[in-house]
């Protein structure tokens, strides 16, 4: 680890150098309503958020977010503290430590830890002590750099399999919170051998401690408190003592001390110290409490899971609009616009609901009761019908159907009534939930749970007037369903006799696993599945299914399928989750090294109308361009996050929120990308690589006026091109300046093209207006002017 902190100046500059040839237009959308510690100064709310940085002036804001879109290199914030010199110091899931000064509004991050689950952090004068689920690392600020530099970290407790979970200083010591007690060492840390597992001691409950978990740790001038899960303990010159009276269940989580009063957290009540017993504040019953902070004025405020802050006092609560979860998994943009996000992926029972996002704000679905309502909210698969109903399948759950008004209409097995919570941009309400008798026993469960009904995926065939279902793992060994119709209709949808039950016949019980579906240009239908790799289903006019199976003994990467597409010209593309193939007319290709998306699982692959393949994988994005050929490395565009670790010349650094990108949809109308993640929602805006418009009518150039300083970096940007589009820059009386050739990607990028303000011999331009002319392979124009100001 410290070879790598070495590197990390050289690393860090190298990133805006890689960064040149790309104007990246990143939006980031994310759930900032979990929160997991916060601090209110001079009435500013400073929250460390599972979906960014938020910074609000209270009551009333608006608040800032700052996200992997600003410039931070991760956005799951854990943990949160300010140094003496207000530096906000953020800690994060994957173990980077972000830093931002507000004097400059630029983020900067350290990835010395970059793995490894950052859970409290402890600024004292120069130095910082974080803390991780195993060990606890130490930096010291540096006058000259103006920043924090990482020095070493420390894991040698004499103990294995620890989980800690707070830090703190204490009379000269700095003190560690775990499940197997408190364990303290002197906390100079250069005087000291601190790797070394004899510098370090351990309390537990030999040592008096009612409780070996120890979850939060305060320090003033001559107390330590600890919160355990048997009640408070209160340590002072080497004696301990235990409290816990007025606590109704002694499990605490929280403690703070604020102008000598002590404060305490269970999981959903608040205590004060009164007297030897606790007095309780408030009893929270929407959600388990992540923190509290008791402010200036000794006003009570606290945060919990789903539901942002809450201040008992006003009784007013921060809910901030968007969606309710940052683990994302199919994304689809509907007929009026909409946007839908799924909570999980495919065999995925997480049961976070379905997020829709309409001009006015999100509009948030989690279903909840009895049965199989929960599985309803385990979201992972969208369908378009041809009357613009939206078709949601989930892991359990069946399918619910949302009309145009989204009315909603579920098709399950469940004959109990459910609920379902719903939060809009002007409130929220809980609802009672039915599922149609008529509409229930249509679709199959599984063999431990008839109620239980896994759809996986669901595909619009206009040509055979169907709609194609995946029932996954169905008890009747039918897992193939069709409905007969293109559109969702109540009276339709209730009679029997427009439903089909296909078997397939490759494999046992286990086998009827199937995950994705796809429809090539002959009709065939295609499966992913789990166990046998890929189906190809051609259906006869008899209705007679005939079957081929594409397998690892046919030279497949894997038989654990994840994803499959097809695109104009009759490939089907697999994914599976050890890489890529491709199928035509009864070969099988296999994709390798240079050839190949940038990370071997492949989680969803997205077609769009000019016929490049778009592939989400667990190490970022990947792009086919149309017309390349997936053997020649040219023709292969990768996009990753700031932290990878991956290199080349056709390898992009953008601000993505995570690397693990689980869905990909192209907005054909604008442009514009939507990349679903297990940290939030990334938009690339009017994408740069590949162009998705047939006309010229959307492009736009900027900035205009154009500001050129001497040895200066700006660049003229070309937005929303049609892929091949020649450029040429020129005086107002047509002398030719420069021309932007397609065939250089450092000048144009599919549908994104700059200018240096240089001419064709590489010399500075004058000031004055130019003419730009941009012209497609087909010849379609469109001109304009430009102001380039030269300072």
């Amino acid at each position: 680890m410290r070879n790598r902190a070495l590197l990390l100046p050289l690393l860090i500059g190298c990133l805006p150098l890689m960064l040149l040839a790309v104007n990246f237009k990143i939006d980031i959308i994310t759930d900032i309503n979990d929160i997991n510690e916060y601090v209110i100064e001079n009435d500013t709310l400073f929250a460390a958020s599972t979906g960014g940085l938020i910074i609000m002036p209270l009551p009333d804001g608006p608040p800032r977010v700052y996200t992997t879109g600003d410039g931070f290199f991760s956005q799951s914030f854990t943990s949160i503290t300010r140094d003496h010199r207000k530096t906000i110091i953020l800690g994060t899931l994957d173990g980077m430590v972000g830093f931002l000064d507000l004097s400059t509004g630029t983020p900067v991050t350290d990835i010395s830890l970059k793995g490894k689950e950052i859970v409290d952090l402890l600024a004292v004068d120069d130095t910082l002590w974080v803390l991780t689920r195993d060990l606890v690392a130490v930096y010291t600020y540096l006058p000259d750099l103006n920043r924090y530099q990482f020095i070493d970290f420390f894991e040698n407790f004499g103990l294995s399999d620890i989980t800690f979970s707070a830090v703190t200083r204490f009379q000269g010591h700095i003190w560690l919170g775990s499940d197997a007690g408190v364990f303290y060492a002197p906390s100079n840390y250069i005087k000291f051998n601190l790797k070394s597992a004899s510098s370090w001691k351990r309390m537990t409950r030999e040592d008096g401690l009612p409780s070996n978990r120890v979850r939060d740790l305060v320090a003033s001038d001559s107390l330590l408190f600890m919160a355990t899960a048997e009640g408070l303990v209160t340590y002072t010159n080497g004696n301990l003592s235990v409290t816990h009276a007025g606590l109704l269940t002694r499990n605490l989580y929280h403690v703070q001390v604020r102008e000598n009063q002590v404060w305490v957290a269970e999981k959903y009540r608040i205590y004060q110290l009164q007297d030897g017993t606790f007095d309780l504040q408030f009893y929270h019953q929407q959600g388990f409490i992540t923190n509290f902070f008791i402010d200036a004025n000794g006003e009570l405020s606290l945060s919990a899971v789903d539901r942002g802050i809450y201040f008992p006092q006003t009784n007013t609560r921060l809910f901030f609009d968007g969606p309710m979860d940052n683990f994302l998994g199919k994304i689809y943009i509907d007929r009026q616009g909409r946007l839908w996000c799924t909570s999980g992926k495919t065999d995925s029972d997480r049961q976070r609901g379905l997020f829709i996002k309409r001009s006015d704000g999100w509009y948030n679905l989690r279903f909840l009761g009895p049965g199989t309502w929960r599985n309803m909210s385990s979201t992972n698969s969208i369908m378009e019908d041809e009357q613009g109903n939206i078709w949601v399948g989930s892991w359990g759950g069946g399918i619910t159907v949302f009309d145009p008004d989204l009315n909603f209409y579920p098709i399950n097995n469940n004959s109990d009534s459910g609920r379902v919570w719903i939060t809009t941009p002007q409130g929220e309400d809980t609802l009672k939930v039915i599922a149609p008798e008529a509409f229930r026993n249509l679709l199959a469960g599984v063999i431990p749970n008839p109620k239980y009904i896994v759809i996986t995926d669901m595909l619009l065939d206009t040509e055979r007037s169907s709609i194609w279902i995946l029932n996954s793992e169905a008890v009747n060994r039918l897992p193939i369903v069709r409905f007969r119709g293109t559109a969702f209709d109540p009276v339709h949808i209730a009679d029997k006799n427009n439903w089909q039950y296909f078997a397939q016949p490759l494999g046992g019980l286990h086998s009827d696993k199937l995950y994705r579906l796809t429809q090539d240009i002959f009709g065939d239908l295609w499966i992913a599945t789990q166990r046998i790799g890929a189906l190809q289903i051609r259906l006869k006019e008899s209705g007679e299914m005939i079957f081929h199976q594409i397998a690892e003994v046919d030279n497949l990467k894997s038989n654990f399928t994840r994803s499959i597409a097809a695109d104009q010209d009759g490939y089907v593309w697999i994914g599976t989750r050890l890489g890529l193939n491709a199928y035509l007319n009864g070969s099988l290709f296999d994709f390798r090294e240079d050839y190949q998306p940038i990370g071997l699982q492949i989680e969803d692959i997205f077609v769009d109308s000019r016929n490049n393949k778009w592939f989400a994988t667990n190490e970022g994005i990947s792009i086919l361009r149309a017309g390349g050929s997936p053997f020649d490395r040219s023709s292969w565009i990768h996009i990753v996050p700031m932290a990878s670790d991956k290199a080349g010349d056709n390898v992009f650094y953008a601000n993505l929120p995570s690397e693990a990108i689980h869905s990909i949809f192209v907005d054909e109308a604008n442009g514009d990308v939507y990349v679903s993640t297990d940290a939030g929602l990334a938009i690339i805006r009017s994408n740069p690589f590949v162009g998705t418009f047939e006309n010229l009518d959307r492009v736009s150039v900027g900035p205009n006026p154009f500001l050129v300083t001497e040895g200066g970096q700006e660049r003229l940007y070309f937005y929303n091109l049609i892929s091949g589009s020649h450029i040429k820059i020129l005086t107002v009386d047509g002398q030719l300046v420069r021309t932007l050739d397609p065939d250089n990607f450092q000048e144009v990028q599919g549908g994104q093209a700059q200018w240096d303000g240089l001419n064709e011999n590489g010399d500075p331009v004058a000031s004055g207006i130019y003419v730009y002319l941009v012209t497609t392979e087909d010849g379609i124009t469109t001109a304009g002017k430009i102001l380039l100001i030269r300072k």
